[in-house]
């Protein structure tokens, strides 16, 4: 494909500088975590970063050698959205040690044959890279040194029948090189704008342009793929290509896109929305994530979402409205991190899990299990449960979701509140002081936004508002000694609400409309929503748990190879889960929170939110294999209706979001007065 133009086409939004936007308040809690977790930690125990042959070792889990790779991608936002000292040590000494070891020719990494050398890895290296100079102004020179160096090796490769990218005999690396060539770009088009010598810029530019020639000789063009003739309508079977991946799926939706700012082709705007429509109406889950266990898995509540294609999935969705300002994409990232994220981790971020059912009645080792090929573990919490990807990726997603919490203009003519969290803001202005933006929130916990700013020059402020708050959502302006008057607002076309900002001192509360939604499922199922939350009973269970174990060999770890903090956890129910709800019956309850909300807020039983519903033990709701069959259509009611408590799914860890329904309304169920059943958890 012939690229139209040689300037790339801009972002609606650009991110500001990392580490001019902190987080506050519960997300700051839930990134503190991940840093004293295994974020925070892989560098200082775990074999497959300490160990990495990027640093020196030798222990690698892939032929891609793209554990440390994915490490140093996410430690770098980690370290400086937190202003974290140790993990910027962490950060740094990796980058000294890649620049230094770089090969004469200009490779990067510790391979050392043709054969050894795929390039893909090196995508995620560049990405920490960019954030790595935006964030350090005393290492911009010397990584855009390495990445130009890097890049004219990479052309040589490209030139000689794509190399690195397309596997030939002997090579050491796979076809998920090729299956992820676009991801060059993601860099080196940040690359392009930063240098100014023309020989450079069309150095860089014919690379991207090799990348992508790559991958349509590879048959790795993804705008094929996302098509009603090519796309798989139906869970992966076995044996299926690497393009039904459901990681190398979350990451190709940034596919179009970055072909998009080469080529300025309106068509690709419209065709990467159809991609995103498409991913989720054939294979979307309840909590915002994708149905992959390893491989596209369809709608059955059965199947599972993989923690590493949820993490790879919010950063697409999140590049994606930046570059395009379209609210459904921010609506989706915020519905996969505040729901899908953490409902992997276990509270305090020292385990994970490698799938996430939307129906999940235990997370233990499964004999019958229904996944693509992850296995009997991929349920269960721990260290290495499985393929040790998930273990050093999943730490990406939240402090990249939380830099793009403010974007803005490259004049600061306008800045938005992209995502909703709590968050400040202090951006640097040329001549002047900073301007200061402070939003003080528990959303998603709750709707009320109120906001601080003060600044010495006008600006256009937007608040990015979610399709389900567009009718109803209101504004408070305090202004001097007067009285405050609330006012409903309007949206823009792009669901933006404007606020002219002076000189001076400003300070407004939004409150968004958030109600109930009942989305209906398979079978005649439902899941109920409320703003950006999905609402599950939380089935009681007991917790068993063991040492941590070995990925492929599935024993117990040398104690040396692991912290005295980390554990293995299985969940087993100790309560019935088989429940139908009437959801004509509903009651939305939030406990009054005075300052902090609790940390862990994911904790079981922490959310100070819920809603009860009218619900009945059923008779007719199976077992399929080890885990929940589907909801049936036609639920068999036994026993007295009663109240059901509905929780934020990712605090219930054992947990049915989709329910079937039944029609209760000969038997109120008195939804305010009484206290309605819920889960818990014993250790044992």
């Amino acid at each position: 494909m012939q690229m139209k133009s040689r300037a790339l086409a801009p972002f609606a939004f650009d991110l500001l500088p990392l580490g001019s936007v902190q987080p506050r308040g519960w997300i700051r809690d839930q990134l503190k975590l991940c840093a004293e977790g295994l974020g925070g930690n892989l560098y200082n125990f775990h074999r497959f970063v300490k160990d990495s042959s990027w640093l020196g070792g030798d222990v690698e889990y892939s032929p891609l050698r793209e554990s440390a790779p994915y490490w140093y991608n996410y430690i770098v936002p980690l370290a400086y959205i937190l202003d974290d000292n140790e993990l910027k040590k962490q950060a740094n000494q990796f980058l000294d040690r890649i620049l230094k070891n770089q090969h004469a020719d200009g490779w990067i990494g510790p391979e050392h044959t043709k054969h050894g050398r795929g390039i893909w890895a090196r995508c995620l290296v560049l990405m920490g890279m960019v954030n790595h100079a935006v964030a350090d102004p005393a290492q911009y020179n010397r990584i855009v040194e390495a990445m130009l160096s890097f890049t004219k090796l990479a052309n040589s490769m490209l030139k000689d029948n794509f190399q690195g990218l397309i596997p030939h005999p002997g090579d050491e690396f796979d076809e998920f090189c090729i299956t992820r060539a676009h991801e060059l770009s993601t860099s080196l088009q940040w690359l392009y704008d930063q240098v100014e010598n023309r020989q450079d810029k069309i150095l860089i530019w014919d690379t991207m342009d090799l990348a992508w020639e790559a991958s349509r000789v590879g048959d790795r063009d993804w705008s094929k793929f996302f098509t009603e003739e090519q796309f798989p309508k139906k869970p992966a079977a076995p044996g299926s290509t690497l393009m039904k991946h459901v990681v190398n799926v979350s990451e190709a939706l940034r596919y179009m896109p970055q072909l998009y700012r080469m080529t300025h082709d309106p068509e690709l705007v419209a065709h990467t929305r159809q991609s995103v429509d498409m991913v989720f109406k054939y294979h979307g889950t309840t909590f915002g994530a994708i149905s992959g266990d390893e491989f596209l898995a369809g709608l059955h509540p059965r199947r599972g979402a993989e923690l590493c294609g949820t993490a790879e999935l919010i950063f697409s969705l999140s590049y994606m409205y930046r570059l395009f300002g379209d609210n459904s994409y921010a609506d989706r990232a915020e519905l996969a991190t505040f729901n899908g994220l953490p409902a992997g981790m276990t509270e305090d971020w020292w385990a994970h899990n490698y799938l996430t059912q939307s129906n999940e009645v235990w997370a233990r080792n499964l004999e019958n299990w229904p996944f693509y090929n992850c296995g009997g573990r991929a349920l269960v919490y721990g260290l290495e449960v499985n393929y040790p990807c998930c273990l050093v990726n999943h730490s990406q997603a939240l402090p990249k979701f939380a830099m793009n919490a403010f974007v803005a203009s490259p004049d600061l003519r306008f800045i938005a509140h992209q995502f909703l969290v709590p968050a400040e803001a202090k951006i640097p202005v040329t001549g002047r002081r900073p301007i200061y933006i402070i939003s003080e929130t528990h959303y998603p916990f709750d709707e009320k936004l109120s906001y601080e700013v003060e600044t010495d020059q006008a600006f256009e402020f937007y608040i990015r508002v979610p399709e389900w708050a567009t009718k109803g959502t209101t504004i408070n302006r305090a202004s001097g000694n007067e009285e405050t008057k609330e006012e409903t607002i309007e949206v823009d076309a792009n669901n933006l609400y404007k606020i002219a900002i002076a000189p001076g001192k400003t300070a407004f509360t939004i409150t968004l409309n958030a109600e109930i939604r009942v989305v209906p499922r398979p079978n005649n199922a439902v899941a109920i929503y409320r703003g950006a939350l999905l609402y599950a009973m939380e089935i009681p269970h007991k917790a068993k748990v063991g040492p941590p174990t070995h990925f492929a060999e599935r024993k117990p770890l040398p104690d040396a190879e692991y912290s005295p903090k980390l554990c293995d956890v299985e969940y087993t129910p100790t309560a019935d889960w088989r429940v139908a709800i009437d959801p004509s019956q509903m009651h939305f309850h939030r406990s009054e929170v005075k300052g902090n909300l609790p940390n862990p807020v994911f904790a079981s039983g922490a959310p100070p939110v819920s809603i009860n519903v009218a619900g009945t033990k059923i008779s007719n709701w199976e077992l399929e294999g080890d885990c929940a069959g589907l909801p049936p259509a036609n639920p068999a009611a036994t026993g007295k209706p009663f109240g059901v408590k509905l929780v934020p799914f990712a605090s219930a860890k054992l947990h049915i979001s989709e329910f079937p329904v039944v029609d209760l309304s000969k038997d109120k169920v008195n939804l305010q007065s009484r206290r309605p059943s819920h889960g818990h958890c014993v250790l044992m």
